[in-house]
């Protein structure tokens, strides 16, 4: 911390003789000016006159006269605070914008449901009843019964069973084999 405070210190006190060295040479010029003496050309003197002196201050102060043979319509005009405004954006031809949606298909209105024929079996009384996996869940059905929605047994034998739709089709399962009836989703006729 001590050495923080000597560091500022000694920097503080080098920019002071700095200032007071400049001021003395300022002082030593313009007295000798006065007295009519010359300073050589590398004399700081001179130097800190030529910032003074009048012809220097008329380069950063020029009249109109001179100000009139330069063009500064552009830089006098931009206001570097403001921004300047956008130009409203190009809108595009409608026809460009609009697109067309494609034709999406009408939703499927049947699903796929897997059967595999399993087997059968006969009763006491002569009926038979085949074992069918219908969508993953195995039950009995004898001829006649529904199967799936749409879908009946037509006939049962011990090799294949056959199916048969309220729209006309047939649809023949062997025996451990799977096949996909076409089912009517919910809701549509």
């Amino acid at each position: 911390m001590d050495s923080l405070f000597k560091s500022i210190a000694v920097s503080i006190s080098g920019i002071f003789i700095g200032l007071l060295i400049l001021v003395a040479v300022f002082l030593e010029s313009s007295r000798n000016h006065g007295a009519g003496t010359v300073m050589p050309a590398h004399s700081p003197s001179i130097v800190i006159e030529n910032w003074f002196d009048e012809r220097s201050l008329a380069l950063l102060n020029p009249d109109e006269s001179e100000l009139r043979s330069i063009d500064t319509q552009g830089f006098t005009t931009v206001n570097l605070f403001n921004r300047s405004p956008t130009p409203p954006a190009e809108e595009a031809p409608p026809e460009a914008t609009a697109t067309e949606e494609p034709e999406q298909p009408p939703p499927p209105s049947t699903r796929k449901v897997p059967v595999i024929y399993r087997g059968l079996y006969t009763t006491s009384g002569g009926d038979a009843r085949a074992y069918l996996s219908v969508g993953g869940q195995t039950l009995a059905f004898s001829h006649g019964d529904r199967v799936a929605p749409g879908w009946t047994v037509q006939e049962v034998r011990s090799d294949q069973i056959s199916l048969g739709s309220e729209s006309g089709k047939a649809l023949t399962v062997g025996f451990n084999q799977e096949k996909k009836l076409e089912v009517p989703l919910r809701g549509t006729p």
